[in-house]
């Protein structure tokens, strides 16, 4: 019992140990973000949209978003981006989102990129362009993003947006498999399939030369 009484209380003690670290790092956060730092405006709303050091707060997270959004923090303007696609603390806003999602894109932010890629390819916000899809996801995979090289290794595979391709898709799948994709793994299972050999050394050999760039 004894011991049982000693682990509660050192648990209540880190608890709020961390409570009043989350709290006081969220109080620095503000207080830098209302001095006008961009990333600690980004920041804010992040610890806002999650309650950390803070009571969660949607509406207050979009703001801080969209402030540092607006002087062009590429993090703010993927956040902002999500936050009108999902409705979180703003009306829902497919345009919208796209417009933030391009914005963060065009800077080069991976995460933007996927989703200004799924955009075109599911024609959220936009017309269904699978030609623009493959051109954003052709961005994210470059930079070594999985999902968008499972995804890229899908629309050559499928011919969707560009010319079939098997041995490439087979690539950006292997590409992908080796970070741990689960699609992937399951993807080049079932190209493997209808590939021939030559085929499918010739993808192994490009995706080893791309590892080696």
């Amino acid at each position: 019992m004894h011991f049982y009484i000693i682990f509660v209380v050192i648990f209540l003690l880190l608890s709020n140990a961390k409570s009043f670290a989350d709290s006081l790092f969220f109080q620095e956060t503000r207080t830098s973000a209302e001095h006008g730092d961009v990333a600690a405006q980004n920041r804010l709303g992040f610890l806002c949209s999650k309650g950390d050091g803070v009571s969660q707060d949607y509406v207050e997270a979009a703001k801080w978003y969209d402030i540092a959004a607006e002087k062009g923090d590429a993090a703010a303007e993927f956040n902002l981006g999500v936050a009108y696609h999902i409705g979180q603390g703003v009306i829902n806003d497919n345009d919208v989102a796209v417009k933030w999602w391009r914005k963060a894109a065009e800077q080069g932010l991976v995460q933007a990129q996927v989703s200004l890629g799924s955009a075109y390819h599911g024609a959220i916000g936009v017309t269904q362009d699978s030609a623009e899809a493959v051109k954003w996801y052709r961005k994210a995979a470059e930079q070594g993003d999985a999902s968008a090289q499972d995804m890229l290794g899908g629309m050559y595979s499928d011919g969707d947006g560009v010319s079939r391709d098997y041995v490439t898709g087979y690539m950006w799948f292997l590409l992908a498999a080796k970070q741990g994709h689960d699609h992937a793994n399951k993807a080049i299972s079932r190209l493997k399939a209808i590939m021939t050999l030559d085929q499918k050394n010739e993808g192994e050999k490009r995706a080893q030369e791309w590892r080696r760039k």
